[in-house]
């Protein structure tokens, strides 16, 4: 399977809720993933996935923010399927969104909140399973922020 016949050609047109089905149709395992590797509660994968795009939406214009644990356990899944998101990637943005760890607990902690507003401002108030404050950033010198 080639790299560039996973997704649609134009991803842009499409609502971030058809971005996540198409994802999951590129990578139809990625949904079992997502459920049993990430704490969903009583959320589904796709309401998990589409965190992450809209946090991908906004990573690729202020390159560097940091994500709840909860939305970086259903990134990692999907960077894990590494044709896909890498497609994604390229066809959304024109670029790899890259993951960078890092152990700088203010600097995620600043991230993390400069997150949330831009979150905000964008698609209004998170969901808190996902995005409630007392999840707070992954500060623990594990994984963290993202680069555009």
């Amino acid at each position: 399977m080639s790299g560039s016949l996973l997704l649609p050609r134009v991803l842009d047109g499409l609502s971030l809720d058809a971005q996540v089905t198409q994802v999951f149709v590129a990578a139809p395992f990625l949904e079992g993933k997502i459920s049993q590797h990430c704490e969903l509660g009583d959320c589904t994968p796709a309401q998990g996935l589409l965190e992450v795009l809209r946090f991908l939406s906004l990573v690729s214009v202020e390159q560097v923010l940091t994500p709840s644990v909860r939305v970086d356990l259903v990134w990692h899944q999907f960077i894990l399927s590494t044709r896909v998101y890498s497609d994604y990637c390229t066809k959304l943005y024109k670029k790899y969104l890259h993951h960078t760890p890092s152990d700088d607990k203010v600097e995620n902690h600043q991230q993390f909140e400069h997150c949330l507003n831009l979150y905000t401002q964008r698609y209004g108030a998170p969901p808190v399973w996902f995005w409630g404050k007392h999840l707070v950033a992954n500060t623990t010198g594990g994984c963290s922020g993202c680069e555009a």
